[in-house]
């Protein structure tokens, strides 16, 4: 009897500690392995096509509205397309062949790599918000970083090519390319993730070429 008292207790403990961790985990506590600091979750509003979330090599379908939390790709397959809500404010939508790595989703500091694909990332704001929810949202791509506050920005990570085409939409983007110096980008530009690295100037126009469809789908 006191055998089996003490295995049930010892099951018990065990249950609740891996509650607690399971808890401290979600929450990034540095206890648990994370980094102490609060990441939100977010969530697919829009769909069209197929979609996958993968995490660490578990791979599961979209579903709407179900959370999908820092660390994990989103890849839209071929005639997929999403948009995903990123706390109160910004939304990001996603073409076809797109993958996009969820790496920081503290509010204020929102950070995503568009490893392949094209996004479209509208913060709903006309000006810089005081609200560390509606902060700036930086994407990365292989040797590129942009960061915007307010509008919109187009973006599309050419993989194959080592090509980043960014463009800028009633906003300026803060842009820093390899260990370059940051500057500000008031329009288009394609870049070329090389060593060192070419900037060139480009026309953006969403209503025309193979990527209108997805913009008049993302901005509707």
């Amino acid at each position: 009897m006191v055998h089996r008292n003490t295995t049930a207790a010892l099951v018990a403990m065990f249950g609740l500690l891996a509650s607690v961790l399971l808890v401290g985990q979600q929450l990034h506590a540095p206890w648990a392995g994370g980094d102490g600091r609060v990441h939100i979750a977010i969530a697919a509003i829009r769909q069209e096509g197929a979609a996958t979330v993968d995490r660490n090599g578990t791979v599961r379908p979209v579903s709407l509205h179900e959370s999908i939390r820092r660390g994990e790709v989103v890849r839209t397959d071929a005639g997929g397309r999403m948009v995903l809500q990123i706390g109160f404010c910004h939304t990001l939508a996603l073409d076809e062949n797109t993958d996009v790595r969820l790496d920081d989703l503290v509010p204020g500091t929102y950070r995503v790599h568009l490893a392949r694909g094209r996004a479209y990332l509208d913060t709903h704001l006309e000006t810089p918000s005081e609200n560390p929810d509606c902060g700036p949202l930086t994407i990365t791509t292989n040797k590129t970083e942009t960061a915007v506050v307010s509008g919109k920005l187009a973006i599309v990570n050419y993989d194959f090519k080592q090509t980043v085409g960014i463009a800028p939409v009633d906003t300026v983007a803060a842009v820093v390319v390899g260990s370059e110096t940051g500057y500000v980008l008031k329009s288009a530009v394609e870049i070329t993730e090389t060593d060192p690295p070419q900037i060139t100037d480009v026309l953006f126009d969403p209503t025309s070429g193979a990527a209108a469809e997805f913009y008049a789908w993302a901005t509707q």
